[in-house]
């Protein structure tokens, strides 16, 4: 399976795709550009796997809590079901998972 990467291609096309606000985005993407230095998760010379540090991390539940308490739930669904998609790595797809699974009971 190709690759993607996560900010660029995943992140940035689901908050396109579902039409996040311009406030929304904008604070969504300040965190994730700062997440990928920190955690170093892009494809294009960090190591994709990271990406499991990074949703258990705070600047994931800063995104998460961006998105939901705006309306925009099913944009963090869609970004934890591409990511699933995507990687291999089995603590990726699993945190990930969990993150989704979470969503679900939040929203109950």
């Amino acid at each position: 399976m190709r690759k993607l990467d996560f900010l660029r291609h995943i992140v940035n096309q689901a908050l396109t795709v579902h039409g996040v606000s311009a406030k929304v985005t904008e604070e969504v993407r300040k965190v994730m550009t700062l997440a990928e230095a920190r955690y170093n998760f892009s494809i294009y010379g960090g190591n994709p796997s990271k990406i499991a540090d990074f949703l258990l991390s705070d600047d994931w539940r800063v995104v998460k809590q961006a998105l939901t308490s705006s309306g925009y739930s099913k944009v963090v669904e869609a970004i934890l079901r591409k990511v699933i998609e995507t990687y291999d790595d089995a603590r990726v797809r699993e945190i990930a998972m969990r993150e989704l699974e979470s969503l679900r009971q939040e929203s109950k």
